[in-house]
């Protein structure tokens, strides 16, 4: 079944791009149009705003301490995914560190055990 899926997906992605190269356009030009229409914020925006909802759900804890600690877990995820994907995802100019502004820090976010980063070793 999965890689039926994949399968479908793959000709469904060949099929979007035949498309895109018959009315003369790129993937480039797709996403650009989406950043300057704003198109692509406002679907992030409603992304996390989803996100956000799930602890609304019935079977999640209702006290404050709790909703406190998830959402905090939320803007922990979302800053992490913004490290990665758009601060540092230009493949022209690779990243080998992050200065987060501290010495050192221990990224555990969604993982058991953390990565620990040293910075500014001499």
């Amino acid at each position: 079944m999965r890689k039926i899926a994949i399968a479908i997906l793959g000709i469904f992605r060949k099929i979007s791009l035949l498309i895109l190269k018959l009315r003369g356009k790129t993937l480039d030009d797709v996403a650009e149009q989406r950043i300057v229409s704003g198109q692509s914020w406002a679907e992030f925006c409603d992304t996390l705003k989803a996100a956000g909802a799930s602890l609304t759900f019935s079977g999640t804890p209702k006290d404050a301490f709790n909703q406190s600690e998830g959402y905090l877990y939320l803007t922990r995820l979302t800053r992490a995914s913004l490290d990665a994907f758009v601060e540092n995802a230009d493949p022209k100019a690779p990243v080998a560190h992050r200065d987060l502004g501290v010495p050192n820090w221990i990224d555990t976010v969604g993982h058991e055990s953390g990565t620990m980063c040293f910075q500014r070793q001499k």
